[in-house]
Order: C-alpha cells, then sequence, then structure tokens
C-alpha cells in the first residue's frame, strides 16, 4: 500500500540473543519470525533483522512495536475456546440429528443432505481449533 522498500540484512537470532539497536534518524527496522526446529513441532523462534534502507513512509496511523498478546511469537488465541466449543456441539447435534434421519429417510437421503452440512460444520470446528495452535507453525 506504501509502495516498494528496500531492506539490509542485519543478522539472524534466536531465543536469548540480544535485540539490535534501534536505528536512528528515519530507518526502519523490520523483523521476520519463524519457527525453529523440526516440522509442525516448533522447538523456538527464529528471528531476521533488517534495517530499512529506502526512505521512509508515514506510518498510517499505527503505533510501532504494539501487538496484542495473541500475536506474539509462538502464541495462540485463547479466546477461541468459546466458539471451538460451540461448533463442536453444532457438530454432535448434527451427527445425532443425521443418524436419526438415517433411520426415518434412508441412506442416501441422508448422505445427500448430511454430508454438506457435517463437511462445514467440521470445517467450522477445525478453523477454531486451528486458532490454538502456536502462530508460527
Amino acid at each position: 500500500g506504501q509502495g516498494e522498500h528496500e531492506y539490509k540484512v542485519l543478522g539472524v537470532r534466536r531465543a536469548g540473543d540480544p535485540q539490535p539497536a534501534r536505528p536512528k534518524g528515519e530507518a526502519g527496522l523490520l523483523t521476520l519470525m519463524t519457527a525453529d526446529g523440526t516440522p509442525y513441532m516448533p522447538g523456538g523462534v527464529l528471528q531476521v533483522d533488517a534495517e530499512l534502507v529506502s526512505p521512509a513512509q508515514q506510518s498510517g496511523g499505527r503505533i510501532p512495536g504494539r501487538l496484542p498478546a495473541d500475536e506474539a511469537p509462538m502464541a495462540g488465541q485463547p479466546s477461541a475456546w468459546v466458539p471451538l466449543v460451540l461448533w463442536a456441539q453444532a457438530l454432535l447435534l448434527a451427527a445425532a440429528a443425521l443418524a436419526w434421519a438415517r433411520v426415518r429417510w434412508g441412506r442416501g437421503h441422508t448422505w445427500l443432505v448430511g454430508f454438506p452440512v457435517l463437511a462445514a460444520l467440521g470445517l467450522a470446528v477445525s478453523d477454531q481449533a486451528a486458532l490454538l495452535l502456536p502462530n508460527l507453525l
């Protein structure tokens, strides 16, 4: 939204390494974070620091360095528990309703009606469950 910018990589750091000094003047500092360790089993955070080389732009009203707690490295969203439980209950109720419908309607009609419902509810449950995982997976 603000154009292209060029950065110079200052270095790579892991947990416990000192953070680089704030750049002087208009220069900005960018930190890229990713998970460190084996796939799907992160053992820590790997950070790459870069300094802005091109001219700085206005921030657009954002306060630099202020992130919500759930955006911290390796954090999940604890607020996802309530929707997860509600979607799981809806999935359980739909499965029970389809078991009842199978007795009344037969196998073919129940699958025709029930599969899209169960697929949509399963997707909603898995989406909420994914919010509980660490954000750098």
